[in-house]
């Protein structure tokens, strides 16, 4: 009993040590921040907020979230503090991570553009992560060429879904990294590529004519994407698994890329050897 409660004190002085550094190293960080960002000023403006926020702030990513009292929260609890609209992120100054995010307090009658972006960037954001881990629904898709995609013929398969539409800029600025993407993995038929549009099968027929895009395209999805899929920005991406579970749902290309190839490398690695 007693080499157990001497066990017991050591850990226990250990994570205290540990927990005092951890706290000291956060507030020099923190400490860095505030006297390099001049916070009045940012938020004084919402243009100026909003580029610090593009360069700075990535809710889609995994992050380290430190709440007002610099304590750690989940990223599921640090975009619901998001939601109230009563605070915004900032990035920390750190050597260890690139994704350290602290939580500002603001004022949402003085600075409510700001609030109301914030709540709405949260809420995708927060409803996007909570899609991950959860089983993608059974789908039927047959693409513009008369070519069936569903649930089942695509089982043990990774299936990559883009959802978007002609007229949308983002979506049609991402075909050639998509398209370098899909030559990369031509061979490999263990991936699958398809995108969701808007648009009719008459028009994109005309549209891909000029605009080379190597994803298979099923049209009229407008039903689908809005009331099933409940998306309302565009691009979003989707990275589904082998087992038919969301992985990640994001609004970039490059980032969705980023992650499939990263979780590629990870299945390789994690591959057990081939039998001799």
């Amino acid at each position: 009993m007693k080499k157990y409660f001497i066990s017991s004190f050591l850990l226990l002085i250990a994570f205290s040590c540990k927990e005092k550094i951890a706290k000291k190293s956060l507030n020099k960080n923190i400490e860095k921040i505030t006297t390099e960002i001049n916070f009045d000023k940012l938020v004084s403006n919402y243009s100026q907020w909003w580029t610090y926020y593009n360069y700075n702030i990535d809710l889609e990513s995994e992050f380290t979230g430190f709440d007002e009292n610099e304590k750690v929260v989940s990223k599921k609890d640090f975009l619901e503090i998001l939601l109230s609209g009563h605070y915004i992120p900032l990035k920390l100054d750190s050597e260890k991570s690139q994704n350290e995010y602290q939580l500002y307090k603001i004022d949402e009658s003085v600075y409510k553009d700001i609030s109301n972006t914030i709540k709405s960037v949260a809420k995708t954001n927060l409803r996007y992560f909570n899609m991950e881990g959860k089983q993608f629904q059974p789908f039927d898709f047959v693409d513009i060429n008369g070519i069936n995609y569903s649930s089942k013929n695509t089982a043990g398969k990774t299936v990559i879904i883009k959802t978007w539409f002609i007229n949308c800029q983002a979506c049609v600025a991402e075909f050639n990294e998509l398209n370098e993407l899909v030559d990369k993995y031509k061979d490999d038929k263990s991936i699958v590529f398809i995108s969701l549009a808007l648009d009719s099968k008459t028009k994109l027929k005309k549209f891909l004519k000029k605009r080379n895009f190597k994803y298979a395209v099923v049209a009229g999805q407008e039903d689908y994407i809005y009331n099933k899929l409940d998306f309302q920005i565009f691009p979003t991406h989707i990275i589904i698994d082998k087992e038919g579970y969301i992985l990640k749902v994001v609004n970039n290309a490059t980032k969705m890329i980023s992650f499939l190839e990263q979780n590629i490398s990870n299945q390789k690695r994690l591959a057990p050897p081939s039998p001799n």
